[in-house]
């Protein structure tokens, strides 16, 4: 299936296209090179029409890495603890 410059998505919500950033900056940068557009009515920011949106989602994206990055290192302090 081709598409065209034409072609947009339109999602009312954002976790309907994706519900963790990294998955959303994987699936915009699919649109985007397919040449196919995405807009989010619930966040207009997000989407492939919006200037802001690759800075704002790698910013999010770092952040869910950072948050899951921590929580994995005090689950593994917690489980080393419990086995003395």
């Amino acid at each position: 299936m081709s598409s065209t410059a034409a072609d947009t998505t339109l999602a009312t919500i954002t976790d309907r296209i994706a519900r963790d950033p990294l998955d959303m900056l994987t699936i915009l940068g699919t649109v985007k090179a397919a040449g196919a557009g995405l807009r989010l009515l619930d966040e207009p920011f997000i989407g492939t029409t919006s200037e802001m949106s690759d800075l704002i989602l790698y910013v999010v994206g770092w952040a869910a890495q950072w948050m899951l990055a921590a929580v994995f290192g005090l689950s593994a302090c917690s489980q080393t603890r419990n086995l003395r």
